[in-house]
């Protein structure tokens, strides 16, 4: 796959201090309606099927206490578990 992505996506978690921030963090900058569920589940539905791809998905991790950015890893494992499914186009890059 070459290094060209149709989409490029920054979810910026660095200020979130509750999991709804997180959430409206994700529907902001993925263009989501407010039907988007609050979920997991929601979030690889979202990735693997919702948004245009190719796509690199940049995500800024440092929040603010520990319960957020446990959250946060989990969101990054579902992300990652899209990244391995090649036909998707999808790649995640962490910034600290």
């Amino acid at each position: 796959m070459e290094n060209k992505f149709d989409a490029k996506y920054e979810l910026d978690f660095s200020e979130c201090t509750t999991l709804g921030e997180i959430y409206a963090v994700i529907r902001e900058t993925l263009d989501l309606t407010d039907e988007f569920g609050e979920n997991l589940s929601a979030v690889w539905d979202v990735i693997t099927g919702m948004i245009p791809v190719p796509a690199e998905i940049s995500i800024i991790k440092c929040a603010k206490n520990r319960e957020i950015i446990s959250y946060i890893e989990r969101i990054i494992v579902i992300l990652r578990r899209a990244e391995k499914e090649e036909h998707l186009g999808i790649r995640v890059v962490i910034k600290e």
